[in-house]
C-alpha cells in the first residue's frame, strides 16, 4: 500500500497573472520607414536632450546640418515635424513624471523642457484632451490617445 502522500492527486497548479505597468519604446524597435540616418540621429538627440529645453536649431547644429534639411527630411520620411516629435518626446516624459512620481507640475513643466507650468498644461490639453490633474488622479496607466 502506497503511503497518504504518494497516493493522494498532484496538487492543481498555480496561475499567476502578470500584467504590464508601461512601455518603453526602444531606439532599435522605432519604425523609420525606409531608413533615414538623418532622422534617426535626430530623434536620438531629441530623446537624450528633450527635457533640457532644446529647440529644432540645436538639433540641426549638434547634427551639422542645416535646419532646413532637418526639417525636409523628417517630414518626407516620418509625416511631422522635429517640433512636434519633441513636443511627443517631452510629454510622454511628463506622462512617466505624473504617474511615477508625487511631484508638483510646475516641476515636472521645468524638468521636461517646458518653459512654464501653464504652456505645458496647454500642451497636454491640446495632445490628450484632458488636463494633466484629471490625467494623474485617474489611474491610467498610458498617456491618453
Amino acid at each position: 500500500m502506497l503511503p497518504d502522500s504518494q497516493s493522494a492527486a498532484p496538487p492543481k497548479p498555480t496561475r499567476l497573472k502578470f500584467g504590464t505597468k508601461s512601455v518603453i519604446e526602444r531606439a532599435s524597435t522605432q519604425d523609420i520607414k525606409g531608413g533615414g540616418r538623418i532622422v534617426a540621429a535626430a530623434r536620438e538627440v531629441i530623446r537624450l536632450h528633450a527635457s533640457e529645453g532644446i529647440g529644432v536649431a540645436d538639433v540641426a547644429m549638434r547634427l551639422k546640418i542645416s535646419r532646413r534639411l532637418l526639417e525636409m527630411r523628417f517630414r518626407e520620411i516620418l509625416g511631422v515635424g522635429v517640433a512636434d516629435e519633441m513636443r511627443r518626446v517631452r510629454l510622454e516624459n511628463v506622462c512617466r513624471q505624473l504617474r511615477g512620481t508625487k511631484l508638483p507640475i510646475g516641476e515636472i513643466a521645468a524638468r521636461s523642457g517646458f518653459a512654464s507650468e501653464s504652456h505645458l498644461g496647454a500642451a497636454f490639453r491640446r495632445q490628450y484632451g484632458v488636463t494633466m490633474r484629471d490625467w494623474r488622479q485617474s489611474g491610467e496607466m498610458e498617456p491618453p490617445s
